[in-house]
């Protein structure tokens, strides 16, 4: 005999296949109609559920449903129901699902053989598959109303699977409404749950959503990473069929990267199996990034293709305000692969729409926003009218108080940086710099090093570029790069594999707040230069600059020389170099921060200012040990 509490348990975490022939053998054995063959064919109906099997699965409930009922067995009748419900709603029935809940959710009340435990567990259930149906269908308030109310019987039923598939379901509406720290943090709650219950199916489920997370942050290669374990632990107990979302992602990431055949690939083999599931809001997900793809590579027959099937989707639930926000955005791109007048115009009113409504997904809106930027950014090129630039600095504010609000760090760095190169196009060369400053800072304290690199040169070249106000607003807009950059935000793709060289040291100065300088190191030969005029001239440029370096003008270039300036109360840092200043930024920053926390350097150094007097380094052995290290190692 089959014990069931150990079978529930190994359903979660071993391979399938051979559960099923377990449970078919012993159902071979006891074919009577009795409580033991009913409860084997619930676990089997569950197991299918897990493989993905869902119309097999369907059957043997209905037909287990209307038994239970005859012989009056009350609880087996709601859990088969329950597992029907939830099967009904991974199809996308969601209709069909919700029917079952709100019917059994009474029943569940009036069920006398059920203890107050049981009730609660049950009714966990419900709410866990009631959220997942308001969230597919768009209801993302509703979701999270719900799923709230199964969190609230933590206490009384402990944190067992069913918990943890809440907090799974609880991390992942709460990334999809942007805000993504908070959902991973969510997330990761319910990965320790399920881990510690053994339940290894649902926790491939939420490696995957952090996976996904993550990618909207912009960490594709974090992003990757959990998306492969996720695979690694479907492969292990189910079926490739089973693992058509985790695939459908790696497709998109490989299209963020650039990898268009690779994400061909993928998506293809994912659709094959949603296809097959039918899904229709997973189906409509993997045709948008093929449509895209297919946009990319100028193939408007097969672009045509996919837009027809999306219709057809969104027609067939016209309520569902997920697929009709995917139709629509897609229908703006496809007119704005075919940029007439007529075409661009109505592409822009689409996107318009879509903005200012409540979109049930925020992907969508970053894409219908930059997009809609893209289709600006086109008009101002053909008619270098400056207006248009008022209305895409508007959209990017807005573009950037989203990624604020939802966490989505590479976002923001991003919108600061095509906001500095705008900048640059309306001669506003000093809101260019405190913006690529700040899209700097951000970018390095978040861990995009890429991103931080790219911005970075790009800093360092605005320095060497002459503005002439005779220029064409579509010439500046070349010279800036605009179109390159908003062509890798469309794809909100990584910047691409940067090799950084280490700069050349020249000189280190430490002044005082009136430009006086009382220290003065020369790391080469070339770099000796009056102290005085030094001073002065470094002087003059905090003056100009009227603001803390860390929020505007932290370098400047005179000549072949690159000087970086560091403020920090009541000392002015100078290091000289030559080459890239971005390992130049992280080594003055990191003398700064040794030098602060070290009393002996700092007390000695605010006597210096006091007293007005220049020190040597080779007399300070502390001071010289920090230099050495920080600069000359």
């Amino acid at each position: 005999m089959i014990d069931f509490k150990d079978l529930d348990d190994r359903i979660r975490k071993c391979n399938l296949k051979q559960i099923l022939m377990e449970i078919d053998n012993e159902i071979l054995n006891h074919q009577e109609d009795t409580e033991y063959n009913y409860k084997l064919q619930y676990f089997k109906a569950k197991a299918l559920k897990f493989l993905d099997n869902y119309e097999e699965g369907l059957d043997i409930l209905k037909n287990m449903s209307q038994k239970c009922l005859e012989f009056k067995n009350t609880v087996l009748y709601i859990d088969c129901s329950i597992l029907m419900a939830d099967i009904y709603s991974y199809k996308g029935e969601l209709n069909s699902s919700l029917e079952i809940l709100e019917k059994i959710e009474e029943e569940l009340e009036d069920c006398e053989k059920c203890t107050t435990i049981e009730k609660k567990l049950k009714q966990i259930e419900i709410y866990n598959i009631k959220s997942s149906i308001f969230w597919r269908n768009g209801n993302l308030e509703k979701s999270i109303e719900i799923i709230s109310q199964a969190l609230e019987f933590r206490n009384e039923v402990g944190e067992n699977k069913e918990i943890g598939r809440s907090f799974f379901l609880a991390g992942t509406f709460q990334s999809e409404k942007g805000n993504l720290d908070k959902g991973i943090k969510i997330m990761n709650q319910s990965l320790k749950i399920l881990i510690k219950n053994e339940d290894l199916i649902n926790a491939s489920h939420v490696l995957n959503n952090i996976g996904w997370t993550y990618k909207i942050q912009g960490k594709l290669d974090l992003a990757l990473k959990y998306l492969v374990e996720s695979v690694e632990i479907k492969k292990k107990i189910a079926t490739k069929q089973s693992i058509r979302i985790q695939l459908a992602n790696i497709g998109v990431i490989n299209w963020q990267k650039g990898n268009l055949n690779e994400a061909i690939s993928y998506l293809n083999e994912s659709l094959k199996y949603e296809r097959i599931i039918g899904n229709k809001s997973e189906i409509a997900d993997c045709l948008f990034y093929l449509f895209t793809i297919s946009l990319d590579q100028k193939d408007l027959s097969q672009s045509q293709k996919y837009l027809e099937e999306l219709k057809q989707l969104y027609e067939s639930e016209e309520d569902n305000k997920r697929l009709d926000a995917i139709y629509r955005v897609a229908y703006a791109l496809f007119l704005k692969s075919k940029p007439r007048s007529k075409n661009i115009y109505e592409a822009q009113e689409i996107l318009k729409q879509l903005i200012d409504s409540e979109v049930a997904k925020f992907e969508i809106t970053v894409i219908a926003m930059l997009n809609l930027c893209d289709l600006y950014l086109y008009e101002l090129n053909n008619s270098d009218d400056e207006e248009i630039l008022d209305e895409i600095n508007k959209i990017l504010q807005k573009l950037l108080l989203i990624a604020k609000k939802h966490n989505s760090y590479h976002l923001w760095a991003e919108i600061y940086l095509i906001q500095a190169k705008f900048a640059l196009v309306q001669l506003d060369l000093k809101n260019a710099r405190i913006l690529l400053t700040k899209s700097q800072n951000l970018a390095d304290s978040k861990g995009l090093t890429q991103l931080a690199m790219n911005i970075s040169i790009i800093h360092d070249n605005i320095l060497s570029m002459t503005h002439d106000e005779k220029l064409s607003i579509s010439r500046r807009i070349k010279l800036a790069e605009i179109d390159t950059h908003m062509e890798r935000l469309l794809r909100q793709g990584e910047s691409n594999d940067i090799q950084l060289k280490n700069e050349i040291p020249m000189g280190l100065n430490i002044l005082n707040e009136n430009g006086i300088v009382l220290f003065s190191k020369s790391f080469a030969p070339e770099w000796i230069v009056d102290d005085n005029l030094i001073g002065a001239l470094i002087s003059a440029f905090h003056s100009f600059s009227g603001e803390i370096f860390s929020e505007s003008f932290d370098r400047a270039k005179f000549g072949k020389y690159y000087i970086l300036m560091r403020a920090e109360s009541p000392f002015l840092l100078c290091y000289i170099f030559k080459g890239q200043s971005y390992h130049a930024i992280k080594k003055l920053d990191m003398f700064l921060q040794k030098i602060k926390e070290n009393s002996e350097i700092w007390d000695t150094l605010l006597q210096y200012l006091k007293l007005s007097e220049v020190f040597s380094y080779s007399s300070f052995r502390a001071f010289n040990e920090v230099l050495t290290e920080v600069f000359l190692s």
